[in-house]
């Protein structure tokens, strides 16, 4: 654990006045602006962690610097920094332009503006498999494949398993209070999940050795952390999310749900049915039923 950074856990109070107060202003206005609190805190982590990264910090900070920080490596596992993905790299420069667009006239300067936006490539979805996820509840310990379980029975995300609470868990429904963009929803509780989850004591179930609760960054890292350790650096929280979509949709006759768009879309907490499909796969072998299940042309 003495590799794996905790920057999310550094206070504002550390850094200069000016800064602290430029990232309080600027978080501010964000609440203003109807942001979700997830997207704040979140922002306000990143801010943190730049300000102590770039060489001189936030206010000096140059499109340079800019540019090599979004090009570094994620943290550090036991087989060394992994890339951060496109998509994280976009959520990033978002941040970054958010912040620096909206206190320009206090630094007197933008570096961000010639920042290249991340390219982020629509990809096939790579849904955690069946193998991979009973590998993943066998070589964990616990609380982690609890976690797991509840990205991959319930479809929760990391800053909603971060969130979530005993006290929204019971045999039937599982209610999410701090989904993606502020909105909660239920989810049904899977029997599996709940006989995993019954006898935890009530209260929040992400918690640091120091009694803190997880914050998104810090269940996502911890987690890949623990991944690599059991032989998995390719698997994510995310992968098993897509696998909760994946094998809703897929046709009972292949092993899944057979649940309808909507149905899962509503579970996933998409607004739109679309997004929906960005997670799930659709195998050759669904789309052979589907086209093997079209009606014989009628006898002449």
């Amino acid at each position: 654990m003495a590799n794996l950074p905790d920057t999310a856990a550094m206070s504002v109070t550390a850094m200069s006045p000016n800064m602290n107060d430029m990232i309080t202003a600027h978080l501010r206005r964000c609440r203003g602006a109807n942001l979700s609190e997830r997207t704040i805190t979140d922002r306000g982590e990143l801010l943190e962690r730049l300000d102590r990264d770039l060489p001189l910090g936030l206010v000096d900070a140059t499109t340079e610097d800019l540019e090599d920080w979004l090009a570094q490596a994620g943290p550090v596992g036991t087989r060394g920094r992994c890339p951060w993905s496109a998509q994280t790299r976009g959520t990033y420069y978002t941040h970054i332009v958010g912040f620096f667009r909206d206190m320009a006239g206090r630094i007197g300067h933008d570096p961000s503006a010639g920042l290249m936006r991340p390219k982020v490539e629509a990809g096939l979805p790579r849904p955690a498999t069946e193998d991979e996820l009973q590998q993943a509840l066998t070589l964990l310990a616990p609380p982690w494949d609890l976690y797991v379980m509840l990205a991959a029975y319930a479809g929760l995300r990391s800053c909603e398993v971060a969130a979530l609470d005993r006290r929204h868990v019971n045999a039937d429904e599982l209610a999410v209070h701090q989904g993606k963009g502020g909105k909660s929803r239920i989810v049904e509780t899977h029997p599996d999940l709940w006989r995993r989850m019954r006898a935890i004591p009530p209260g929040p179930i992400a918690l640091l050795g120091s009694g803190r609760v997880m914050t998104a960054y810090q269940m996502s890292s911890r987690m890949a952390y623990r991944f690599d350790k059991i032989g998995m650096p390719d698997i994510t929280m995310h992968r098993f999310r897509s696998r909760f979509a994946t094998m809703l949709l897929r046709p009972k006759e292949l092993g899944g749900a057979g649940a309808d768009l909507l149905t899962v879309s509503i579970l996933m907490g998409h607004a739109n049915p679309n997004t929906t499909k960005i997670y799930a796969l659709v195998t050759s072998e669904q789309r052979r039923l589907a086209v093997n299940a079209l009606p014989a042309p009628a006898p002449c």
